[in-house]
């Protein structure tokens, strides 16, 4: 179960700019291909005078990072270690690595297109090492709200409902982080726990950063519109393209709407889930067994 640690007020961070802090090109002594490596069986070399030195920079071998989504939308340039793909992790060939190859795997704004979660959660479980860890990040697409600003018409919140019935007319589930935590414990995890965080949508809260956090979402919210809405309402329920755009109409003037004394009228915010869960080591006591036999499907 979520645990009861959500953050009661959306906190402020402040910090102060340190000129000393610049990184001043004209007085750097370093040139950057100082800083370049040789990397040699994922141990890091120093490039400059490559061999007078004969050993790494490193104590161990580095961390290696693998990352995986059905889009090359990454960077062109990324450190040594690190490597992206472009693969399905639904496919029914399964994963190309072999059993216990990761100490940990994160699974981020991903749940709510996921057909089989069991499914994915088996995969995971055979895939970690023996005492590694999953974590699962998720917004709640709902629409929550801590004062009564919200409890009137409300056109976003209308229009998180109809996502979330339009993406299950498709088989998927909009809210699905609400079930993760007993699934992960139906397939075999153990020390299994959450914790919620609020996401302000819009510049409302105290806080000049907590603003500026909230304008961001809400502002990438509006120009995702379009793209969040087609598929769900024209696919899902059957909305045609002049339906859609003229709900949309009312959802764009409530996200930006603001009261008389100029100050956002609606105080709504997504409650962000993060799921941890970690595979026992064998022997381990208290923890279940992994299921088998998940059927592929939605």
């Amino acid at each position: 179960m979520p645990s009861n640690d959500m953050d009661t007020n959306i906190r402020t961070t402040t910090t102060t700019t340190n000129d000393d802090d610049d990184d001043d090109s004209e007085t750097r002594s370093l040139t950057d291909s100082i800083r370049q490596h040789v990397v040699d069986g994922n141990l890091r070399y120093h490039a400059y005078h490559q061999g007078t030195y004969a050993f790494p920079n490193d104590e161990t071998e580095q961390s290696r990072f693998h990352g995986m989504d059905l889009s090359p939308i990454q960077p062109d340039w990324v450190p040594e270690n690190v490597e992206f793909f472009v693969d399905d992790f639904e496919d029914d060939r399964g994963w190309g690595y072999a059993a216990d190859s990761f100490d940990y795997i994160h699974v981020r704004h991903t749940t709510h297109s996921i057909k089989n979660r069991p499914q994915l959660w088996k995969r995971i479980y055979e895939h970690l090492k023996p005492g590694g860890y999953v974590e699962v990040q998720e917004f709640q697409y709902v629409a929550s709200c801590d004062d009564a600003s919200c409890d009137g018409p409300y056109a976003w919140r209308d229009f998180l409902r109809y996502l979330e019935a339009g993406l299950g007319a498709l088989g998927s589930d909009l809210n699905g982080i609400r079930h993760v935590e007993p699934e992960l414990l139906a397939a075999g995890f153990g020390d299994v726990s959450s914790r919620d965080v609020r996401c302000p949508l819009g510049p409302w809260p105290e806080g000049r950063r907590a603003r500026e956090r909230g304008r961001a979402l809400r502002d990438a919210m509006s120009l995702g519109l379009v793209g969040l809405a087609r598929r769900p309402l024209r696919d899902g329920l059957g909305w045609s393209a002049v339906q859609i755009e003229m709900f949309l109409v009312d959802v764009r003037k409530d996200l930006v709407r603001e009261a008389e004394d100029g100050r956002p009228l609606f105080h709504s915010y997504f409650p962000f889930r993060v799921v941890f869960a970690r595979k026992p080591v064998p022997g381990e006591a208290g923890v279940g067994s992994p299921v088998g036999g998940c059927a592929f499907g939605g």
